[in-house]
């Protein structure tokens, strides 16, 4: 009788461990669903977000070309501008020019160009020697000659007569190091001062005062000066 109560007492209730299992188990289960949703939630938006750039890919690639096309066309007018300016200085028309805009340009084209002619402009322009001088106002107002900087910085501070003196004298040996490089020589120099609108008025006169002492060493040479106002 003992062993048999003792049986029975041993016999646990796992009725309300089952409901707890349960309990876990569906919190598991909406769990899984919610994050589920937010998955397919991401997904979607990252699906949305390709196709967005992949839409301003192919805009993109539109306006690529057709930049292009709009730089092969300068390319090609900006090569008959040069020619046509090169036959212009060559006839002296512009010798010695103070200040050239864009409205002077109006009438040295001729629609009717001949193959002889654009030959002619040709053998013209491998007679001069360029040498275009500016100020890059976005970096400290360093002065770049044919598009290579010289390191050579007219800032406000180079204003008192020393500082120009200095400067005057860098950048006129830097010119006659140009100069002097040019491979056969050259018959004909044009300097070209170009002023964006934003370069301080004393380093525009320094240049153009540096360019006349140029003209000055160099008198049986042909020099051609202009300054060009790019605003």
């Amino acid at each position: 009788m003992m062993n048999k109560q003792l049986r029975s007492n041993k016999i646990v209730d796992l009725t309300p461990l089952l409901d707890v299992v349960l309990i876990l188990l569906f919190a598991l289960l909406m769990n899984m669903s919610v994050e589920q949703e937010d998955y397919k939630d991401e997904a979607n938006e990252l699906k949305t977000q390709v196709m967005k750039v992949d839409q301003e890919n192919e805009e993109l690639n539109k306006i690529i070309n057709q930049l292009q096309s709009n730089i092969d066309t300068l390319d090609e007018q900006s090569q008959v501008i040069n020619e046509a300016v090169v036959t212009w200085f060559a006839s002296e028309k512009v010798r010695d020019s103070e200040v050239v805009t864009s409205e002077d340009f109006g009438d040295i084209f001729d629609a009717k160009e001949t193959n002889q002619s654009l030959y002619q402009m040709d053998y013209i322009a491998n007679q001069f020697f360029f040498v275009e001088i500016e100020v890059d106002t976005k970096h400290y107002h360093e002065v770049i000659i044919n598009d290579v900087p010289t390191g050579i910085q007219l800032t406000l501070d180079k204003r008192t007569q020393p500082e120009k003196d200095e400067a005057a004298d860098e950048i006129f040996d830097e010119i006659e190091k140009i100069l002097s490089s040019k491979d056969g020589g050259y018959k004909f120099v044009l300097f070209t001062l170009t002023d964006n609108g934003e370069v301080y008025y004393f380093s525009y006169d320094l240049l153009w005062d540096v360019i006349k002492r140029i003209e000055e060493k160099h008198m049986g040479e042909t020099i051609y000066k202009l300054k060009y106002l790019d605003y």
